[in-house]
Protein backbone atom coordinates (compact mmCIF):
# COMPACT_ATOMS: atom_id res chain seq x y z
CA UNK A 1 0.00 0.00 0.00
CA UNK A 2 2.79 2.37 0.94
CA UNK A 3 4.77 1.63 -2.23
CA UNK A 4 1.67 2.08 -4.41
CA UNK A 5 1.06 5.48 -2.84
CA UNK A 6 4.66 6.55 -3.52
CA UNK A 7 4.34 5.41 -7.15
CA UNK A 8 1.13 7.45 -7.64
CA UNK A 9 2.79 10.54 -6.18
CA UNK A 10 5.76 10.17 -8.55
CA UNK A 11 3.47 9.63 -11.57
CA UNK A 12 1.43 12.69 -10.65
CA UNK A 13 4.59 14.82 -10.41
CA UNK A 14 5.75 13.63 -13.87
CA UNK A 15 2.34 14.40 -15.40
CA UNK A 16 2.30 17.80 -13.76
CA UNK A 17 5.78 18.54 -15.10
CA UNK A 18 4.79 17.52 -18.64
CA UNK A 19 1.62 19.65 -18.52
CA UNK A 20 3.57 22.60 -17.13
CA UNK A 21 6.15 22.36 -19.90
CA UNK A 22 3.48 21.98 -22.61
CA UNK A 23 1.68 25.12 -21.47
CA UNK A 24 4.77 27.34 -21.65
CA UNK A 25 4.25 30.15 -24.21
CA UNK A 26 6.87 31.24 -26.68
CA UNK A 27 8.90 29.62 -29.42
CA UNK A 28 12.41 28.59 -30.23
CA UNK A 29 13.94 29.64 -33.58
CA UNK A 30 16.59 27.47 -35.16
CA UNK A 31 18.69 28.96 -38.05
CA UNK A 32 21.30 27.18 -40.17
CA UNK A 33 22.73 27.54 -43.69
CA UNK A 34 22.55 24.63 -46.08
CA UNK A 35 25.18 23.58 -48.62
CA UNK A 36 23.87 26.08 -51.24
CA UNK A 37 24.19 28.95 -48.80
CA UNK A 38 20.46 29.29 -48.27
CA UNK A 39 19.38 30.48 -44.83
CA UNK A 40 16.92 28.03 -43.23
CA UNK A 41 14.89 28.93 -40.18
CA UNK A 42 12.57 26.70 -38.08
CA UNK A 43 10.27 27.96 -35.34
CA UNK A 44 9.33 25.38 -32.62
CA UNK A 45 6.89 25.88 -29.79
CA UNK A 46 8.78 26.30 -26.52
CA UNK A 47 6.82 23.62 -24.71
CA UNK A 48 7.26 21.15 -27.52
CA UNK A 49 10.98 21.89 -27.65
CA UNK A 50 11.40 21.30 -23.95
CA UNK A 51 9.48 18.05 -24.15
CA UNK A 52 11.65 16.87 -27.01
CA UNK A 53 14.79 17.85 -25.12
CA UNK A 54 13.58 15.93 -22.06
CA UNK A 55 12.77 12.89 -24.20
CA UNK A 56 16.22 13.02 -25.79
CA UNK A 57 17.86 13.11 -22.40
CA UNK A 58 15.83 10.14 -21.16
CA UNK A 59 16.61 8.16 -24.30
CA UNK A 60 20.33 8.92 -23.96
CA UNK A 61 20.24 7.80 -20.34
CA UNK A 62 18.49 4.58 -21.38
CA UNK A 63 21.13 3.85 -24.02
CA UNK A 64 23.89 4.53 -21.48
CA UNK A 65 22.37 2.07 -19.02
CA UNK A 66 22.01 -0.59 -21.72
CA UNK A 67 25.65 -0.24 -22.84
CA UNK A 68 26.84 -0.11 -19.24
CA UNK A 69 24.83 -3.25 -18.43
CA UNK A 70 26.54 -5.14 -21.25
CA UNK A 71 29.94 -3.87 -20.15
CA UNK A 72 29.35 -4.83 -16.48
CA UNK A 73 27.74 -8.19 -17.19
CA UNK A 74 30.85 -10.30 -16.33
CA UNK A 75 31.23 -8.54 -12.96
CA UNK A 76 27.52 -8.79 -12.22
CA UNK A 77 27.49 -12.46 -13.09
CA UNK A 78 30.50 -13.09 -10.86
CA UNK A 79 28.86 -11.25 -8.00
CA UNK A 80 25.66 -13.22 -8.50
CA UNK A 81 27.60 -16.49 -8.40
CA UNK A 82 29.42 -15.40 -5.23
CA UNK A 83 26.15 -14.59 -3.48
CA UNK A 84 24.59 -17.86 -4.65
CA UNK A 85 27.64 -19.87 -3.60
CA UNK A 86 27.72 -18.11 -0.24
CA UNK A 87 24.11 -19.05 0.39
CA UNK A 88 24.75 -22.64 -0.69
CA UNK A 89 27.95 -22.73 1.38
CA UNK A 90 26.24 -21.60 4.55
CA UNK A 91 23.54 -24.15 3.93
CA UNK A 92 26.23 -26.82 3.50
CA UNK A 93 27.82 -25.69 6.78
CA UNK A 94 24.49 -25.91 8.56
CA UNK A 95 23.72 -29.35 7.12
CA UNK A 96 27.27 -30.54 7.83
CA UNK A 97 27.30 -29.46 11.47
CA UNK A 98 23.84 -30.98 11.89
CA UNK A 99 25.16 -34.23 10.42
CA UNK A 100 28.11 -34.14 12.85
CA UNK A 101 25.72 -33.68 15.76
CA UNK A 102 23.59 -36.56 14.47
CA UNK A 103 26.61 -38.80 13.89
CA UNK A 104 25.95 -39.09 10.13
CA UNK A 105 29.54 -39.54 8.91
CA UNK A 106 28.76 -39.76 5.19
CA UNK A 107 26.63 -36.60 5.12
CA UNK A 108 29.13 -34.70 7.29
CA UNK A 109 32.07 -35.48 5.00
CA UNK A 110 30.05 -34.62 1.87
CA UNK A 111 28.83 -31.29 3.25
CA UNK A 112 32.36 -30.46 4.44
CA UNK A 113 33.69 -30.82 0.87
CA UNK A 114 30.81 -28.72 -0.47
CA UNK A 115 31.41 -26.00 2.11
CA UNK A 116 35.15 -25.92 1.33
CA UNK A 117 34.40 -25.51 -2.38
CA UNK A 118 31.64 -22.93 -1.96
CA UNK A 119 33.22 -20.88 0.86
CA UNK A 120 36.94 -20.66 0.15
CA UNK A 121 37.25 -17.32 1.97
CA UNK A 122 35.36 -18.53 5.03
CA UNK A 123 38.10 -21.01 5.94
CA UNK A 124 37.66 -20.96 9.74
CA UNK A 125 34.16 -22.41 9.59
CA UNK A 126 34.97 -24.85 6.83
CA UNK A 127 38.08 -26.05 8.69
CA UNK A 128 35.96 -26.63 11.77
CA UNK A 129 33.46 -28.69 9.80
CA UNK A 130 36.23 -30.63 8.04
CA UNK A 131 37.91 -31.38 11.35
CA UNK A 132 34.69 -32.54 12.99
CA UNK A 133 33.77 -34.65 9.97
CA UNK A 134 37.26 -36.23 9.95
CA UNK A 135 36.98 -37.04 13.67
CA UNK A 136 33.58 -38.60 13.08
CA UNK A 137 35.08 -40.66 10.27
CA UNK A 138 37.94 -41.87 12.49
CA UNK A 139 40.63 -39.84 10.71
CA UNK A 140 42.13 -38.31 13.87
CA UNK A 141 45.38 -37.16 12.25
CA UNK A 142 43.53 -35.21 9.57
CA UNK A 143 41.18 -33.77 12.19
CA UNK A 144 44.12 -32.56 14.29
CA UNK A 145 45.74 -31.01 11.21
CA UNK A 146 42.58 -29.00 10.57
CA UNK A 147 42.35 -27.97 14.23
CA UNK A 148 45.97 -26.83 14.07
CA UNK A 149 45.19 -24.78 10.96
CA UNK A 150 42.29 -23.24 12.85
CA UNK A 151 44.79 -21.89 15.40
CA UNK A 152 46.16 -19.59 12.67
CA UNK A 153 42.82 -17.78 12.44
CA UNK A 154 42.16 -15.02 14.92
CA UNK A 155 38.43 -15.72 15.08
CA UNK A 156 38.76 -19.50 14.97
CA UNK A 157 41.78 -20.14 17.20
CA UNK A 158 39.64 -20.97 20.21
CA UNK A 159 37.62 -23.49 18.19
CA UNK A 160 40.90 -25.11 17.17
CA UNK A 161 42.01 -25.35 20.79
CA UNK A 162 38.72 -26.84 21.84
CA UNK A 163 38.94 -29.46 19.11
CA UNK A 164 42.53 -30.37 20.02
CA UNK A 165 41.53 -30.54 23.68
CA UNK A 166 38.68 -32.95 22.94
CA UNK A 167 40.97 -35.11 20.78
CA UNK A 168 43.53 -35.31 23.58
CA UNK A 169 40.83 -36.26 26.08
CA UNK A 170 39.43 -38.92 23.76
CA UNK A 171 42.81 -40.60 23.41
CA UNK A 172 43.41 -40.19 27.18
CA UNK A 173 46.49 -38.02 26.68
CA UNK A 174 45.77 -35.98 29.79
CA UNK A 175 49.16 -34.26 29.93
CA UNK A 176 48.65 -32.78 26.45
CA UNK A 177 45.03 -31.99 27.27
CA UNK A 178 46.11 -30.01 30.32
CA UNK A 179 48.62 -27.99 28.27
CA UNK A 180 45.92 -27.17 25.69
CA UNK A 181 43.37 -26.34 28.39
CA UNK A 182 45.76 -23.88 30.00
CA UNK A 183 46.35 -22.18 26.65
CA UNK A 184 42.59 -21.94 26.14
CA UNK A 185 42.27 -20.49 29.63
CA UNK A 186 44.68 -17.71 28.67
CA UNK A 187 42.35 -16.75 25.83
CA UNK A 188 39.19 -16.96 27.94
CA UNK A 189 40.18 -16.70 31.63
CA UNK A 190 36.57 -16.35 32.85
CA UNK A 191 34.96 -19.11 30.78
CA UNK A 192 33.37 -21.59 33.27
CA UNK A 193 33.68 -24.76 31.20
CA UNK A 194 37.40 -24.14 30.50
CA UNK A 195 38.03 -23.51 34.19
CA UNK A 196 36.20 -26.72 35.04
CA UNK A 197 38.13 -28.81 32.50
CA UNK A 198 41.47 -27.32 33.54
CA UNK A 199 40.72 -27.97 37.19
CA UNK A 200 39.66 -31.57 36.58
CA UNK A 201 42.81 -32.23 34.54
CA UNK A 202 45.07 -30.71 37.21
CA UNK A 203 43.38 -32.94 39.78
CA UNK A 204 43.85 -35.98 37.54
CA UNK A 205 47.53 -35.13 37.06
CA UNK A 206 47.81 -34.51 40.83
CA UNK A 207 49.12 -30.99 40.41
CA UNK A 208 47.29 -29.98 43.55
CA UNK A 209 49.09 -26.72 44.34
CA UNK A 210 48.01 -25.33 40.97
CA UNK A 211 44.60 -26.98 41.28
CA UNK A 212 43.92 -25.11 44.54
CA UNK A 213 44.47 -21.80 42.72
CA UNK A 214 42.33 -22.88 39.78
CA UNK A 215 39.62 -24.02 42.20
CA UNK A 216 39.37 -20.50 43.63
CA UNK A 217 38.80 -19.05 40.14
CA UNK A 218 36.40 -21.86 39.18
CA UNK A 219 34.33 -21.18 42.29
CA UNK A 220 34.40 -17.42 41.66
CA UNK A 221 33.04 -17.78 38.11
CA UNK A 222 30.55 -20.51 39.14
CA UNK A 223 32.23 -23.33 37.22
CA UNK A 224 32.09 -25.35 40.46
CA UNK A 225 29.49 -24.95 43.19
CA UNK A 226 30.54 -23.91 46.69
CA UNK A 227 29.72 -27.23 48.32
CA UNK A 228 31.91 -29.23 45.95
CA UNK A 229 34.68 -26.62 46.15
CA UNK A 230 34.76 -26.84 49.94
CA UNK A 231 34.81 -30.65 49.85
CA UNK A 232 37.53 -30.79 47.19
CA UNK A 233 39.68 -28.27 49.05
CA UNK A 234 39.67 -30.47 52.15
CA UNK A 235 40.36 -33.61 50.08
CA UNK A 236 43.38 -31.97 48.44
CA UNK A 237 44.79 -30.90 51.80
CA UNK A 238 44.36 -34.41 53.20
CA UNK A 239 46.06 -35.93 50.16
CA UNK A 240 48.97 -33.54 50.57
CA UNK A 241 49.16 -34.47 54.25
CA UNK A 242 49.22 -38.19 53.37
CA UNK A 243 52.05 -37.58 50.89
CA UNK A 244 54.04 -35.62 53.48
CA UNK A 245 53.59 -38.49 55.94
CA UNK A 246 54.83 -40.99 53.36
CA UNK A 247 57.83 -38.76 52.65
CA UNK A 248 58.72 -38.57 56.34
CA UNK A 249 57.64 -34.97 56.92
CA UNK A 250 55.04 -35.20 59.73
CA UNK A 251 55.26 -31.53 60.68
CA UNK A 252 54.47 -30.46 57.13
CA UNK A 253 51.60 -32.95 57.13
CA UNK A 254 50.31 -31.45 60.38
CA UNK A 255 50.09 -28.00 58.75
CA UNK A 256 47.88 -29.38 55.98
CA UNK A 257 45.73 -31.31 58.47
CA UNK A 258 45.16 -28.32 60.73
CA UNK A 259 44.22 -26.21 57.71
CA UNK A 260 41.73 -28.87 56.57
CA UNK A 261 40.35 -29.10 60.11
CA UNK A 262 39.58 -25.36 60.11
CA UNK A 263 37.40 -25.85 57.02
CA UNK A 264 35.37 -28.65 58.66
CA UNK A 265 35.88 -29.79 62.25
CA UNK A 266 33.66 -32.87 61.95
CA UNK A 267 34.86 -34.39 58.66
CA UNK A 268 35.86 -37.88 59.83
CA UNK A 269 38.95 -38.45 57.60
CA UNK A 270 40.42 -35.16 58.85
CA UNK A 271 39.64 -35.95 62.49
CA UNK A 272 41.16 -39.42 62.13
CA UNK A 273 44.42 -38.17 60.66
CA UNK A 274 44.86 -35.22 63.00
CA UNK A 275 43.94 -37.27 66.09
CA UNK A 276 46.39 -39.97 65.04
CA UNK A 277 49.11 -37.35 64.69
CA UNK A 278 48.43 -35.96 68.17
CA UNK A 279 48.38 -39.46 69.71
CA UNK A 280 51.66 -40.39 68.06
CA UNK A 281 53.22 -37.20 69.47
CA UNK A 282 51.95 -37.77 73.00
CA UNK A 283 49.02 -35.31 72.89
CA UNK A 284 46.25 -37.69 73.97
CA UNK A 285 44.05 -35.02 75.54
CA UNK A 286 44.09 -32.96 72.36
CA UNK A 287 43.21 -36.02 70.29
CA UNK A 288 40.38 -36.94 72.68
CA UNK A 289 39.00 -33.41 72.40
CA UNK A 290 38.88 -33.68 68.60
CA UNK A 291 37.16 -37.06 68.77
CA UNK A 292 34.57 -35.85 71.30
CA UNK A 293 33.65 -32.87 69.13
CA UNK A 294 33.25 -35.07 66.03
CA UNK A 295 31.39 -37.81 67.96
CA UNK A 296 28.66 -35.36 68.96
CA UNK A 297 27.82 -34.93 65.27
CA UNK A 298 28.90 -38.23 63.71
CA UNK A 299 29.33 -41.42 65.73
CA UNK A 300 31.61 -42.97 63.16
CA UNK A 301 33.12 -46.41 63.92
CA UNK A 302 36.55 -45.34 62.63
CA UNK A 303 36.84 -43.00 65.61
CA UNK A 304 36.63 -45.89 68.12
CA UNK A 305 40.23 -47.21 67.72
CA UNK A 306 41.54 -43.66 68.11
CA UNK A 307 39.44 -43.16 71.24
CA UNK A 308 41.04 -46.29 72.67
CA UNK A 309 44.49 -44.94 71.88
CA UNK A 310 43.67 -41.56 73.43
CA UNK A 311 42.78 -43.12 76.79
CA UNK A 312 44.84 -41.87 79.74
CA UNK A 313 47.26 -44.32 81.30
CA UNK A 314 45.64 -46.01 84.32
CA UNK A 315 46.79 -48.45 87.00
CA UNK A 316 47.52 -51.93 85.74
CA UNK A 317 45.14 -53.66 88.20
CA UNK A 318 42.25 -51.42 87.16
CA UNK A 319 43.08 -51.36 83.47
CA UNK A 320 40.11 -53.42 82.24
CA UNK A 321 37.56 -51.49 84.27
CA UNK A 322 39.13 -48.15 83.30
CA UNK A 323 38.97 -48.99 79.61
CA UNK A 324 35.29 -49.92 79.83
CA UNK A 325 34.57 -46.68 81.69
CA UNK A 326 36.55 -44.79 79.04
CA UNK A 327 34.26 -46.14 76.35
CA UNK A 328 31.19 -45.48 78.47
CA UNK A 329 32.29 -41.86 78.54
CA UNK A 330 32.31 -41.87 74.74
CA UNK A 331 28.84 -43.42 74.56
CA UNK A 332 27.47 -40.80 76.97
CA UNK A 333 28.60 -37.98 74.70
CA UNK A 334 25.91 -39.11 72.27
CA UNK A 335 23.45 -41.21 74.31
CA UNK A 336 21.41 -42.39 71.30
CA UNK A 337 24.45 -43.75 69.50
CA UNK A 338 24.39 -47.34 68.28
CA UNK A 339 28.14 -47.19 67.65
CA UNK A 340 28.75 -45.97 71.20
CA UNK A 341 27.01 -49.02 72.69
CA UNK A 342 28.87 -51.32 70.33
CA UNK A 343 32.17 -49.72 71.39
CA UNK A 344 31.46 -50.33 75.10
CA UNK A 345 30.37 -53.90 74.39
CA UNK A 346 33.59 -54.62 72.46
CA UNK A 347 35.68 -53.11 75.27
CA UNK A 348 33.88 -55.33 77.79
CA UNK A 349 34.40 -58.39 75.56
CA UNK A 350 38.10 -57.68 75.31
CA UNK A 351 38.39 -58.13 79.07
CA UNK A 352 35.97 -61.08 79.36
CA UNK A 353 33.10 -59.08 80.88
CA UNK A 354 30.39 -61.04 79.05
CA UNK A 355 27.44 -59.81 81.11
CA UNK A 356 28.44 -56.18 80.59
CA UNK A 357 28.89 -56.88 76.88
CA UNK A 358 25.39 -58.39 76.57
CA UNK A 359 23.90 -55.39 78.38
CA UNK A 360 25.34 -52.92 75.89
CA UNK A 361 24.57 -55.12 72.90
CA UNK A 362 20.90 -55.11 73.96
CA UNK A 363 20.97 -51.33 74.21
CA UNK A 364 22.50 -51.17 70.72
CA UNK A 365 19.83 -53.60 69.42
CA UNK A 366 17.13 -51.28 70.78
CA UNK A 367 18.53 -48.54 68.54
CA UNK A 368 18.99 -50.65 65.40
CA UNK A 369 20.09 -54.07 64.19
CA UNK A 370 23.07 -54.92 62.03
CA UNK A 371 25.32 -57.74 60.93
CA UNK A 372 28.02 -56.56 63.33
CA UNK A 373 25.61 -56.58 66.27
CA UNK A 374 24.50 -60.21 65.81
CA UNK A 375 28.01 -61.43 65.07
CA UNK A 376 29.17 -59.84 68.31
CA UNK A 377 26.24 -61.54 70.07
CA UNK A 378 27.38 -64.86 68.58
CA UNK A 379 30.96 -64.21 69.67
CA UNK A 380 29.86 -63.37 73.24
CA UNK A 381 27.77 -66.55 73.53
CA UNK A 382 30.54 -68.66 72.05
CA UNK A 383 33.14 -67.29 74.48
CA UNK A 384 30.69 -67.60 77.40
CA UNK A 385 30.09 -71.26 76.47
CA UNK A 386 26.31 -70.97 75.94
CA UNK A 387 26.20 -73.65 73.27
CA UNK A 388 26.33 -73.80 69.49
CA UNK A 389 22.55 -73.59 68.99
CA UNK A 390 22.35 -70.03 70.31
CA UNK A 391 25.50 -69.07 68.41
CA UNK A 392 24.01 -70.39 65.14
CA UNK A 393 20.79 -68.49 65.81
CA UNK A 394 22.70 -65.23 66.08
CA UNK A 395 24.77 -66.01 62.99
CA UNK A 396 21.56 -66.58 61.05
CA UNK A 397 20.25 -63.22 62.26
CA UNK A 398 23.52 -61.67 61.13
CA UNK A 399 23.04 -63.13 57.66
CA UNK A 400 19.50 -61.71 57.46
CA UNK A 401 20.38 -58.31 58.93
CA UNK A 402 20.35 -55.19 56.73
CA UNK A 403 23.62 -54.00 55.15
CA UNK A 404 25.84 -51.56 56.98
CA UNK A 405 27.48 -48.39 55.84
CA UNK A 406 31.00 -48.45 54.51
CA UNK A 407 33.44 -46.27 52.62
CA UNK A 408 32.15 -46.51 49.06
CA UNK A 409 32.96 -44.84 45.74
CA UNK A 410 29.85 -43.03 44.59
CA UNK A 411 30.86 -43.51 40.94
CA UNK A 412 31.66 -47.22 40.84
CA UNK A 413 30.24 -48.71 44.05
CA UNK A 414 33.63 -50.14 45.07
CA UNK A 415 34.02 -50.64 48.83
CA UNK A 416 37.05 -49.50 50.84
CA UNK A 417 38.20 -50.04 54.42
CA UNK A 418 39.22 -46.37 54.75
CA UNK A 419 38.79 -43.01 53.04
CA UNK A 420 41.33 -41.70 50.55
CA UNK A 421 41.35 -38.69 48.25
CA UNK A 422 41.78 -40.84 45.12
CA UNK A 423 39.67 -43.98 44.73
CA UNK A 424 41.72 -46.87 43.29
CA UNK A 425 41.91 -48.40 40.79
CA UNK A 426 40.18 -45.80 38.61
CA UNK A 427 41.64 -42.90 40.65
CA UNK A 428 38.52 -40.75 40.71
CA UNK A 429 39.05 -37.77 42.99
CA UNK A 430 37.00 -37.20 46.15
CA UNK A 431 34.35 -39.78 45.32
CA UNK A 432 34.62 -42.00 48.42
CA UNK A 433 31.81 -41.42 50.91
CA UNK A 434 30.35 -43.12 53.98
CA UNK A 435 27.14 -44.72 52.79
CA UNK A 436 25.27 -47.96 52.19
CA UNK A 437 26.53 -50.16 49.31
CA UNK A 438 24.72 -49.75 46.01
CA UNK A 439 24.34 -53.50 45.36
CA UNK A 440 22.89 -56.19 47.57
CA UNK A 441 25.77 -58.63 47.15
CA UNK A 442 26.66 -60.70 50.21
CA UNK A 443 30.31 -60.72 49.17
CA UNK A 444 30.34 -56.93 49.29
CA UNK A 445 28.18 -56.59 52.37
CA UNK A 446 30.30 -58.67 54.72
CA UNK A 447 31.10 -56.87 57.95
CA UNK A 448 34.54 -55.38 57.93
CA UNK A 449 37.00 -57.58 59.80
CA UNK A 450 38.10 -54.80 62.18
CA UNK A 451 34.52 -54.45 63.46
CA UNK A 452 34.79 -57.87 65.17
CA UNK A 453 38.38 -57.64 66.38
CA UNK A 454 39.47 -56.11 69.70
CA UNK A 455 39.97 -52.37 69.46
CA UNK A 456 43.59 -51.68 68.39
CA UNK A 457 45.63 -49.10 70.24
CA UNK A 458 48.00 -46.73 68.43
CA UNK A 459 51.29 -46.75 70.26
CA UNK A 460 52.21 -43.28 71.49
CA UNK A 461 55.61 -42.22 72.81
CA UNK A 462 56.06 -42.50 76.56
Amino acid sequence: MYRALIFLIKAALVVALVVWIAEREGSVRLNWIDSQGADIAVNINLGLFLLGLLGLMLFSLLLFRIFKGFADFPKSWKRYKEITNKDKGFRALTLGLTAVAAGDTKAAVYQAHRAEHLLPENSALTLLLKAQAARLDGREEEANDNFLRLLEHKDGSFLGMRGLLQSALDRKDYASALTIAREALKLHPKQPWILGVTYDLEIRQRELETALKTLYRAEKYKAIDKERAASDRIAMLLYQADMEMENGAPHAAKAHLEKAYKYNETFIPTVIRLSRYYIQHGKRKKAASLIEKAWKVNTHPDLIPLWASAAPKGKKKDQSLEQVKWFEKLSQINSNSYQGQIAVAKAAMEHGMWGEARHHLKQAEAIRTSKTLYRLYALVEEKAGKGTELVQEYLQKAADAPPEKSWICKETGHLYTSWSAYAPPHNAFNTIMWDLPFVQDEALLLTRAEDLEPTPVIEAPR
